[in-house]
């Protein structure tokens, strides 16, 4: 007798900003079937996220490890060029296609979610095969607001505010995002207040999306209502009603990519200028004072 057919391993990559509903996301196409590593492998809960992070253990050491073997900071020009690089050097490349092929072991569809996957982007793309990509929209404001909560030592907090080079660390990210995905139609962008608001609609959406990326013909609505029972609203713990137009942390050119993300949502097809979009004067230097103090305030925390 003929082995039954193996289904086609199909990389589901999750993408979005710290805070911007990429856990439940990731959490909603492990509902929806796709294989995220063993149980004992993911990223435990915990008060910021009582629901899991969905993260691959294996995965965020490997970064880690990527990352320390770069002499720059992700922000510098080179830092890009470098990742690249890398995965033609095989101490690199061959831990990845490990890393690939034990996701793919499971068979069918797989997901990794991991906000560093913004950084190694140029890395990843040289060796995953034709993935999907989910990347989560959230009102910019509110994911600085609740990064900012969520970084801040305690004694921070109420002292410091970092909402601004978080609005950088937006714009960064997502530039990333739209610029290496423009070349893909396999794409689709998700909104947080949608699926907080909407979360049988867009549960719906998200599963008819990877049933056609994924070759899966059935529509499954029992499936459909176990993802949407996912969200939770109680964790909308951050919530402003100002439209992003208004705020005064954000820049010109914040605003408009915003703007453009929003649109994305309805129209994965509108090309991607990323002239629009510039990044100010000196945001590198304001990164990286910020990544300095931070990593300053923790040590000496630790020593006393």
């Amino acid at each position: 007798m003929d082995a039954a057919p193996r289904k086609k391993s199909q990389p589901v990559i999750v993408l979005g900003v710290e805070r911007s509903g990429t856990s439940l996301v990731a959490e909603m196409v492990y509902r929806w079937g796709a294989y995220g590593g063993e149980l004992e492998d993911l990223t435990r809960v915990d008060e910021c996220n009582p629901q899991g992070y969905w993260e691959y253990k294996p995965l965020r050491r490997f970064h880690d490890e990527l990352f320390h073997a770069v002499p720059f900071t992700p922000w510098n020009p080179s830092f890009k060029q470098r990742v690249r690089e890398m995965a033609d050097e095989r101490q690199y490349r061959d831990k990845a296609l490990q890393l690939i092929a034990g996701m793919e072991n499971a068979g069918g569809a797989w997901f990794w979610k991991d906000p560093k996957l913004a950084f190694f982007l140029p890395f990843w793309q040289q060796l995953w095969s034709d993935p999907v990509y989910l990347i989560t929209v959230r009102h910019p404001y509110d994911t600085a607001v609740s990064w900012q909560k969520f970084i801040l030592p305690p004694a921070l907090q109420g002292q410091v505010t970092i909402i601004a080079a978080n609005l950088i660390h937006w714009q960064f990210m997502t530039l990333s995002f739209m610029e290496h995905t423009s070349g893909t139609a396999r794409k689709m962008l998700v909104p947080y207040e949608g699926l907080i608001r909407e979360p049988l609609t867009h549960a719906a959406r998200l599963h008819d999306f990877l049933n056609r990326e994924c070759g899966i013909e059935e529509h499954d609505d029992q499936k459909i209502e176990v993802m949407a029972k996912t969200v939770n609203p109680k964790l909308w713990r951050t919530r402003h009603e100002i439209p992003f137009a208004q705020i005064p942390d954000a820049t010109d050119e914040q605003k408009a990519q915003y703007e453009f993300v929003q649109r994305k949502i309805h129209d994965p097809s509108e090309p991607f200028e990323p002239a629009k979009y510039r990044m100010n004067p000196g945001w590198q230097e304001y990164l990286v004072n910020l990544r300095l103090f931070l990593n300053y305030y923790a040590q000496t925390s630790r020593a006393q």
